[in-house]
């Protein structure tokens, strides 16, 4: 990383906390029960920081909300949405997969394949040890983190 003036850094350290706790709570289009809202009757008790990421995420289309009305913050989200959320973010959408990343348990006929296809070829997530991708595992805070900083192009 380029030296920064320390404001500069905090600024997108900030930023990059904020847009990952977002993507860590997000609700993705998932399954078709996701609404586009501006505004989420559970998000109240979220710090400020956080209620402000949500709403520009949501107003920009990266995430949405559930039919409930709710963002469902404190739930987790899987390691397919939140490839989903990386690739839409960070402008990969559109692009061809890369024939040479598979995954033994996610055929290149699911529609879930492009996006755990493309969250691989930009280092935004990894492919697991024996070859799987584990679309429906949870994923951890840290893992997300570190997507966010490799997307931003934070990473030495």
């Amino acid at each position: 990383m380029s030296k920064e003036s320390p404001g500069k850094l905090l600024s997108v350290l900030l930023a990059a906390a904020m847009m990952t706790a977002a993507i860590f709570s997000c609700a993705f289009l998932a399954g078709g029960t996701a609404l586009a809202q501006a505004t989420f009757n559970d998000i109240s008790d979220q710090p400020a920081a956080i209620q402000e990421a949500i709403e520009y995420a949501c107003g920009a289309g990266y995430m949405q909300g559930f039919e409930d009305g709710g963002f469902h913050p404190t739930e987790a989200t899987t390691r397919l949405d939140c490839a989903r959320a990386l690739v839409t973010i960070f402008d990969h959408t559109g692009e061809a997969a890369d024939l040479s990343i598979t995954f033994t348990d996610l055929p290149a006929e699911d529609p879930g394949h492009i996006w755990a296809n493309l969250a691989v070829k930009h280092g935004l997530m990894d492919r697991l040890a024996d070859g799987s991708f584990a679309p429906a595992q949870e994923v951890l805070f840290e893992r997300v983190a570190l997507g966010t900083v490799e997307g931003m192009g934070l990473s030495d």
